[in-house]
């Protein structure tokens, strides 16, 4: 009877399976260190706790000890970019994007608010984005968040698809006509 099966695994480690385990020098890859062995050799499975002293692991496999992953803080947003995440995961059409960021950025929120609640002369609040006006619409007040970007950006594309079924001009008019004397070379 043989007394010892040795037992080549893919990883390029060699165990004898009396209890021994030898790391081949030419081998050209090994285990980590301390990391468990599975091997399977005529159906018998065997775990095997393999020890490495770091600088043989490193030699073994000529290359250096990794360097631990650093980690990252994670990113903090502008509040234009919130702006953008949202505008491009909302209800507008790619084609109006620079227009609704022209609307939000060049004359109903400036500062990218989200949270935004102005009083208008008349009494009523508007919010958010697009200063989307509760007391005109308060089926999307109940609808949508009107502080969340998102929910902000959808209502207000609803705002702006009603008027366009009554055939009435876009609700950011001024908006839209301050905007084209700024890019006209006016005020």
């Amino acid at each position: 009877m043989l007394r010892f099966i040795v037992a080549r695994v893919l990883i390029g480690v060699s165990l004898l399976v009396a209890g021994s385990l030898t790391v081949p020098s030419a081998s050209p890859m090994v285990a980590p260190p301390s990391a468990p062995v599975l091997i399977r050799v005529d159906g018998l499975a065997l775990t095997t706790p393999v020890s490495l002293p770091d600088a043989s692991y490193a030699r073994a496999n000529d290359m250096p000890p990794a360097a631990p992953a650093p980690t990252a803080a994670p990113a903090t947003l502008t509040p234009r970019e919130v702006f953008l995440q949202a505008l491009g995961r909302s209800s507008w059409p790619l084609a109006q994007h620079a227009r609704v960021e022209a609307l939000v950025g060049g004359c109903e929120n400036t500062t990218y608010e989200p949270a935004k609640t102005v009083q208008e002369k008349n009494g009523t609040t508007s919010v958010g984005y697009l200063q989307v006006n509760v007391e005109s619409h308060p089926d999307l007040a109940a609808r949508f968040d009107l502080t969340d970007p998102l929910g902000n950006l959808n209502a207000g594309k609803i705002v702006e698809d009603r008027a366009r079924e009554r055939g009435l001009p876009s609700p950011w008019v001024n908006c839209d006509a301050v905007i084209a004397a700024r890019v006209g070379g006016g005020n």
